[in-house]
C-alpha cells in the first residue's frame, strides 16, 4: 500500500486552482470578443445542443421554472443522468447513448422552431467566423 503524500495532494489542488483561473481568464476574454462563453456559438455563431442550460439552471435557482423550460427544456437531464449512472454503473454507456439521442432530438426541434431569432437559439452575430467574414468582405470591397 502506498503512503499518502500530503505534498503531492497540495500540488495537485494548487495546479487545479491555477488551471481553473487560467480557463476563467481565457473564457472571460473570449466572451468579450464573441459575446458568449460557449465555444461553439462563439466560433461559428450557431447554438450548440446544450445552449441555454446554464441560464435555465440559474432561472430554476431563482424560482423561474417556466423561464427555465423556455431556455432549455432538458435542463434537468444532466442531474438525472448523473444520478442514474451513480445508481447503476453497469448501464452507463446505454444511459449516455440514450441521453445523447434525446439531446440531439431536442436540439433539432429547437433549431427548427427557434433558430435564428429566439434566445438562446439565436445566431451570434459576434462569432469569430462572422467577424472574419465581415473583415474579409470589407477587404474585398476596398479592393474594387
Amino acid at each position: 500500500m502506498k503512503k499518502y503524500d500530503k505534498n503531492l495532494s497540495i500540488k495537485i489542488i494548487f495546479s487545479m486552482g491555477i488551471g481553473l483561473i487560467i480557463i476563467y481568464l481565457i473564457l472571460n476574454q473570449f466572451s468579450k470578443v464573441t459575446g458568449t462563453i460557449c465555444l461553439i456559438r462563439g466560433l461559428i455563431g450557431t447554438p450548440c445542443p446544450s445552449c441555454g442550460i446554464t441560464r435555465a439552471i440559474i432561472a430554476v435557482l431563482n424560482g423561474n421554472f417556466i423561464g427555465a423550460f423556455k431556455l432549455h427544456p432538458l435542463f434537468w437531464m444532466p442531474f438525472v443522468i448523473g444520478i442514474l449512472i451513480m445508481l447503476n454503473r453497469k448501464y452507463y454507456k446505454l444511459i449516455l447513448i440514450g441521453a445523447i439521442i434525446v439531446f440531439i432530438g431536442a436540439y433539432l426541434v429547437r433549431m427548427s422552431i427557434l433558430f435564428p431569432t429566439v434566445e438562446p437559439m439565436k445566431y451570434n452575430e459576434k462569432s469569430i467566423i462572422n467577424q472574419l467574414s465581415d473583415k474579409f468582405n470589407k477587404g474585398i470591397k476596398l479592393g474594387k
